[in-house]
Protein backbone atom coordinates (compact mmCIF):
# COMPACT_ATOMS: atom_id res chain seq x y z
CA UNK A 1 0.00 0.00 0.00
CA UNK A 2 1.53 3.56 -1.16
CA UNK A 3 1.75 6.61 1.90
CA UNK A 4 0.24 9.47 0.79
CA UNK A 5 2.73 12.21 0.13
CA UNK A 6 2.20 13.69 3.50
CA UNK A 7 2.35 10.66 5.64
CA UNK A 8 6.26 11.20 6.50
CA UNK A 9 6.29 15.02 7.30
CA UNK A 10 2.85 14.25 9.85
CA UNK A 11 4.98 11.06 11.43
CA UNK A 12 7.85 13.28 11.54
CA UNK A 13 5.85 16.34 12.94
CA UNK A 14 4.61 13.98 15.95
CA UNK A 15 8.04 12.92 16.67
CA UNK A 16 8.90 16.23 16.93
CA UNK A 17 6.24 17.55 19.09
CA UNK A 18 7.34 14.56 21.66
CA UNK A 19 11.27 15.49 21.34
CA UNK A 20 9.95 19.18 22.51
CA UNK A 21 8.67 17.43 25.67
CA UNK A 22 5.07 18.34 24.26
CA UNK A 23 1.85 15.77 24.03
CA UNK A 24 -1.28 16.21 22.55
CA UNK A 25 -4.72 15.84 25.21
CA UNK A 26 -8.16 15.80 24.05
CA UNK A 27 -10.67 18.14 25.63
CA UNK A 28 -12.08 15.59 27.60
CA UNK A 29 -9.23 16.42 29.85
CA UNK A 30 -10.31 19.89 30.53
CA UNK A 31 -14.16 19.38 30.55
CA UNK A 32 -14.83 18.13 33.62
CA UNK A 33 -12.38 20.73 35.44
CA UNK A 34 -14.00 23.90 36.94
CA UNK A 35 -11.08 26.03 36.76
CA UNK A 36 -11.87 25.77 32.93
CA UNK A 37 -15.49 26.54 33.38
CA UNK A 38 -16.03 23.54 30.74
CA UNK A 39 -13.51 24.89 27.86
CA UNK A 40 -10.55 23.99 26.52
CA UNK A 41 -7.55 26.34 26.72
CA UNK A 42 -6.93 28.04 23.65
CA UNK A 43 -4.27 27.78 21.98
CA UNK A 44 -1.31 29.30 23.67
CA UNK A 45 -2.54 29.01 26.42
CA UNK A 46 -0.01 27.44 29.46
CA UNK A 47 -1.79 24.62 31.58
CA UNK A 48 -0.95 23.61 34.91
CA UNK A 49 -2.82 20.40 36.15
CA UNK A 50 -2.15 18.83 39.52
CA UNK A 51 -4.65 15.39 38.93
CA UNK A 52 -4.49 11.50 38.21
CA UNK A 53 -4.25 11.84 34.28
CA UNK A 54 -5.08 8.38 32.69
CA UNK A 55 -4.10 8.84 29.01
CA UNK A 56 -3.87 6.43 25.89
CA UNK A 57 -0.52 6.34 23.95
CA UNK A 58 -1.25 5.10 20.26
CA UNK A 59 1.12 2.00 19.61
CA UNK A 60 3.19 3.29 15.89
CA UNK A 61 0.80 1.21 14.02
CA UNK A 62 -2.14 2.68 15.41
CA UNK A 63 -0.41 6.09 14.88
CA UNK A 64 -0.09 5.02 11.27
CA UNK A 65 -3.82 4.17 10.99
CA UNK A 66 -4.97 7.61 11.99
CA UNK A 67 -2.71 9.07 10.28
CA UNK A 68 -3.56 7.61 6.80
CA UNK A 69 -7.10 8.08 8.05
CA UNK A 70 -6.33 11.93 8.50
CA UNK A 71 -4.94 12.23 5.11
CA UNK A 72 -7.77 10.09 3.45
CA UNK A 73 -10.23 12.39 4.85
CA UNK A 74 -8.28 15.66 4.66
CA UNK A 75 -5.29 15.20 2.40
CA UNK A 76 -5.27 16.60 -0.94
CA UNK A 77 -3.67 14.15 -2.51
Amino acid sequence: MKRPNQFDLLKSFLDYLREQDLTLLGNSVFKDSSRWVKVPPRKGDEVSINIFFKGKVPSDNQEDVMINDFLQTYGND
